[in-house]
């Protein structure tokens, strides 16, 4: 997934030019996925609960195909995943 690619190369390019993190830069990148949690040092993410919300937009969907009166979805809200890209 593209999502965390720009934090993935921000990592290297810091890394590249001796940048320590988090000692002198901190990441943060929006999508807690495999590139975050495998990143060298692991990237503080926000979970969207990307899962949770396909399954709500899905079930909308056959809601308002079978024609009910659909007007508003309560979603879980994002948690922020703290790990060693942020931690000093």
């Amino acid at each position: 997934m593209l999502i965390d690619t720009f934090a993935s190369g921000a990592v290297r390019a810091f890394q590249e030019q001796g940048i320590a993190i988090p000692d002198h830069m901190r990441v943060v990148t929006r999508y807690d996925g495999i590139r975050a949690r495998e990143s060298t040092p692991p990237l503080t993410a926000v979970n969207m609960h990307l899962d949770e919300v396909a399954r709500q937009a899905i079930t909308l969907l056959f809601a308002v195909m079978a024609g009910e009166k659909v007007s508003y979805s309560q979603g879980k809200a994002p948690d922020l995943v703290v790990r060693a890209s942020t931690s000093r």
